[in-house]
């Protein structure tokens, strides 16, 4: 088996705490799984290429990548993504792997190639996240649950400890249907004790945009409280927010991130809102909906005492008022803004609030350029990550989708010293940050390994 990244070893980054299970899957991964089985999912690439074309404006044929003589490279022209472009065509790219290979409660095709093939690139340690579809009924989530652990398990043990594979698995951000799933997993966990030596964390993702960090406050007190009751059996939270915020401000955008890290969630995947420079949005419109404003203008002034302690002196006066006229709005209500210099400067005064409560809280934040550069437009001089680092902020670095970017944590590791100019101890720092950040480590009270 062809591992999945083919370049050199770190030098120093060895563990890969953000990436994304079917993210790891390469072109050419997708072709040898596919060649035995893309007729039996026929229907699936259909839907596959009737969303390319609406993303792209051309449909490609499916069958062609293993009809044709010249079909990976078909399949690697429009698989890859490695282009800045919106999030709606890194989905449609993305959505081969998903219709190649739907996600079954007891197929470990693509967690059994992910982790072999991980094992020989110079890595020590990584986290998976996968996703639990909430189309499953319960029987079947404890099955998909329980198999993925056990096969990492059995794994696990093949590889005696030259490599680390663990499991975090991504639920659904509302708490209603998140809860289910997340009692699901607490009891194809106690059913089988060591499995927690692989499970090792719940993930959010998924779409960002009008999910909240309030939606998911219960489950997250819930997982909070089951891990107080047992720190051996804890679980870390890992929370993507500010990463796509098309539904509202900047500055709405940061709110989310505070909110997230004052839930006590353990790592914040992205953040980019944070750090990202207000004035690149000046002249834009964005419509936000009135509720989103409304809570916004509410979360300043209950958070007027620690604002202003960490530096941020809004009009006070002014978001009172604005909040009357609000009063006859409804929720559903779009409100337009146009980005103008002054609300850039207010929304720039606000991050480095937050940056700093964040820097206080000792919060986490996983950073993943390549990522952030292809699907948020972003660059070397636009990219918030110098921004974080000169603020304080305790980072880690991630390759999210390798396989569809393709990166991986040794071309990440290679950006950050030809592109943002780290030196070799600002390497050496982010690896041993991740090495204690590692999800077991932050809610088990255990020592970091010698790795």
């Amino acid at each position: 088996m062809q591992p999945i990244h083919d370049l050199t070893h770190p030098r120093f980054l060895k563990d890969e705490l953000h990436c994304h299970l079917y993210g790891c899957l390469t072109p050419e991964d997708l072709w040898r799984l596919g060649r035995d089985r893309y007729e039996g999912v026929a229907t699936r690439l259909d839907w596959y290429a009737d969303e390319y074309a609406k993303a792209y404006g051309r449909r490609p044929n499916p069958k062609h990548y293993w009809s044709k003589d010249s079909g990976l490279e078909l399949l690697r022209q429009d698989f890859l993504f490695t282009s800045p472009n919106p999030f709606t065509r890194f989905q449609a790219s993305f959505n081969l792997a998903i219709a190649l290979l739907p996600i079954t409660p007891n197929d470990t095709t693509v967690l059994r190639h992910v982790i072999t093939a991980h094992a020989s690139c110079g890595i020590d340690y990584s986290e998976y996240r996968l996703f639990v579809p909430p189309h499953l009924n319960p029987d079947e989530t404890s099955l998909y649950l329980a198999t993925a652990a056990d096969t990492t398990l059995e794994l696990a043990r093949d590889l005696k400890g030259a490599f680390a594979p663990k499991l975090v698995f991504s639920i659904m951000r509302r708490s209603e249907s998140g809860i289910k799933q997340y009692e699901v997993l607490r009891s194809v966990l106690a059913a089988k004790p060591d499995r927690h030596d692989v499970v090792v964390g719940i993930d959010f993702c998924g779409m960002e945009e009008h999910h909240p960090p309030h939606l998911t406050t219960l489950l997250v007190k819930q997982i909070l409280a089951d891990n107080a009751a047992d720190s051996s059996q804890a679980l870390a939270i890992l929370y993507h927010v500010g990463e796509s915020f098309t539904d509202k401000t900047l500055a709405s955008a940061v709110r989310w991130v505070s909110e997230a890290a004052t839930m006590g969630v353990h790592r914040l995947g992205h953040a980019l809102a944070l750090g990202i420079e207000p004035s690149l949005y000046l002249g834009q419109t964005v419509n936000e909906l009135a509720g989103e404003r409304r809570r916004h203008l509410e979360w300043l002034l209950a958070g007027q005492s620690w604002l202003k302690n960490c530096g941020y002196h809004g009009d006070y006066d002014a978001f009172k008022k604005e909040l009357m006229t609000l009063a006859s709005r409804h929720d559903d209500d779009y409100i337009a803004t146009i980005w103008t210099e002054a609300q850039a400067s207010d929304c720039r005064m606000l991050q480095n609030a937050v940056m700093k409560q964040l820097t206080k809280g000792q919060a986490i934040i996983e950073s993943c350029p390549t990522s952030n550069m292809l699907i948020g437009n972003l660059t070397k001089e636009t990219h918030p990550l110098p921004r974080f680092i000169a603020a304080g902020l305790n980072v880690i670095i991630g390759a999210d989708d390798p396989g569809i970017f393709s990166t991986s944590l040794a071309r990440e590791e290679q950006r950050l010293v030809t592109e943002f100019s780290w030196t070799d101890e600002q390497l050496r720092f982010a690896q041993e940050l991740a090495r204690h950040a590692r999800s077991g480590l932050l809610v088990r009270q255990i020592e970091p390994s010698a790795k």
